[in-house]
């Protein structure tokens, strides 16, 4: 989702490209909503962004519709690094206190690198 692209995007030693945010792609949930008894207030809420989205995007083009879009929206984007970048941000966004959104996809990244490279990941911390 875009909020764990937006933490994830920092790390400098790479080169990256994103697409729009939109909404044809879905949006993760949070967990818990169900037991705060705010499930409705979130539904309602990403289906008034979502027809806002479709306005905006419909009248002003896709750029500026973007900004209307919940962080919980999914989107694509892909990024190349090198090694010693992939040990810092797997470091750095798989520690206990990470958001869960974020740790995953680092946790799948380190994981694909120790398929490909497994001498080269075990020097990883």
């Amino acid at each position: 989702n875009f909020a764990a692209y937006r933490d994830l995007h920092r790390h400098r030693m790479l080169t990256q490209d994103r697409q729009l945010l939109g909404t044809s792609l879905g949006f993760d949930a949070p967990p818990g909503l169900a037991e705060l008894g705010m499930e409705g207030r979130f539904a309602d809420a990403i289906e008034a962004a979502t027809t806002a989205h479709g306005r905006i995007e419909r009248d002003l083009g896709p750029a500026l519709a973007q900004y209307v879009v919940p962080l919980a929206y999914r989107v694509r984007w892909y990024f190349r690094v090198n090694l010693r970048e992939i040990y810092h941000l797997c470091e750095l966004r798989t520690t206990p206190q990470g958001h869960p959104d974020y740790r995953k996809v680092a946790q799948e990244m380190f994981r694909q690198v120790s398929e490909v490279h497994p001498r080269l990941a075990r020097y990883a911390r």
